[in-house]
């Protein structure tokens, strides 16, 4: 990689994203889906070659995998007026995110020819991961949240915790089940709580009513003992089946 100082001028474009070929897209990428999205070209002059290198984050989603794990606060607009985060955001990528690469071999290990620029604009990236996230494997309960600490997940409230991966067959399939518990804000937001039916006493609490016999000098007596319960929801659980023969 090259070392030294540029200039770097960012412009801010449009770019189009067509329909998901299955459908599925994050809640950020759902208020572009099939229409215009941002687009951010960078233009870094060299001074040595005295010429021009163009890069581009192609999207939303790029923009957030360029940012990495630490970067994401940085994309809210609303903060600190918006125009002071755009700022930040854009020298974040430039010192941090972004490389000016020697352009003797092309992205993919292929050779260039002698007519190639001398150097191109690349963007570290990390991966980022849908919601139902289910590696490592193996892992659960702290060691699956320990293992995914480091990774960028997208809405990682709303992935929830991985309690167990099993193996079932279930309707003559055998599967491979994991399955999450859903946090409680997750569970209100899609109404998925099941109310609970207790009984209340007088004073509209809830209560439970047990009889219990009581031995006195010898005689029977059946009293009643009125316990206060707490009412605690049911979990809700999403669980992810994967068919290994169909993949």
């Amino acid at each position: 990689r090259w070392h030294g100082h540029v200039s770097v001028k960012v412009f801010e474009t449009l770019c189009w994203l067509g329909p998901h070929p299955e459908g599925k897209y994050s809640d950020d990428e759902m208020r572009q889906a099939d229409g215009a999205g941002r687009r951010l070209k960078f233009v870094v002059y060299e001074p040595i070659t005295a010429a021009y290198y163009e890069g581009f984050i192609r999207s939303h989603k790029h923009l957030r995998e360029v940012l990495g794990l630490y970067g994401q606060d940085m994309i809210d607009i609303k903060r600190n007026g918006g125009q002071k985060t755009t700022r930040e955001m854009l020298l974040f990528i430039c010192k941090y995110r972004m490389d000016v690469v020697v352009n003797k071999k092309t992205a993919d290990g292929v050779d260039n020819g002698p007519d190639a620029p001398a150097y191109r604009i690349e963007f570290q990236s990390d991966r980022l991961y849908q919601q139902d996230k289910i590696t490592p494997i193996n892992a659960a309960e702290d060691d699956d949240d320990l293992a995914n600490s480091k990774k960028l997940i997208d809405i990682e409230s709303a992935r929830g915790k991985k309690i167990v991966r099993l193996v079932r067959r279930v309707s003559g399939m055998l599967l491979q089940l994991t399955i999450f518990e859903l946090p409680s804000a997750v569970v209100q937001a899609a109404n998925l709580s099941v109310p609970i039916a207790v009984d209340t006493d007088e004073d509209g609490d809830k209560a439970a009513v047990k009889e219990k016999e009581n031995t006195v000098n010898g005689f029977a007596e059946v009293r009643d003992v009125t316990e206060r319960l707490i009412k605690h929801p049911p979990p809700a659980f999403r669980v992810v089946a994967y068919d290994p023969r169909s993949k």
